[in-house]
């Protein structure tokens, strides 16, 4: 978050008022419809972006892990997960993917903990869009 304030020369607790006001009541669900799902479960050209980014709380020691699930083609972030990295955290941020959509094809990194999650004939290596 430090960074995102110096970029866009905003203060900390500012940015931190914003987020709590947003993200903390955003649906668990991101606003995907059935709609939006059955659309991105047929019209799968790439597959579905997995990644993740780090930051930290107060300290760097104090890691956390943004991991996010995305649909290039309809522009959807269809999950996400706040925590740790690793083979757990994977596990809860894949429990957030739609069912109907761990069927489909995606692309990640090549690491133990998207190994862990994703099917092998699913998991395209891969940062092309990610």
């Amino acid at each position: 978050m430090r960074s995102i304030c110096r970029e866009f020369k905003v203060r900390l607790n500012w940015l931190q008022g914003i987020a709590r006001v947003l993200w903390v009541p955003a649906p668990k669900n991101l606003g995907l419809t059935e709609n939006h799902i059955d659309q991105i479960k047929t019209l799968q050209v790439f597959g579905i972006k997995a990644d993740e980014m780090w930051s930290f709380v107060g300290m760097k020691k104090n890691k956390r892990w943004i991991w996010i699930a995305y649909a290039p083609i309809h522009r959807k972030v269809i999950a996400q997960y706040i925590g740790k990295w690793g083979i757990e955290p994977a596990i809860e941020f894949w429990k957030r993917i739609p069912s109907v959509l761990q069927s489909c094809d995606f692309e990640a990194d090549p690491w133990d903990a998207y190994k862990s999650i994703i099917p092998k004939m699913q998991h395209k290596v891969g940062i092309d869009l990610t």
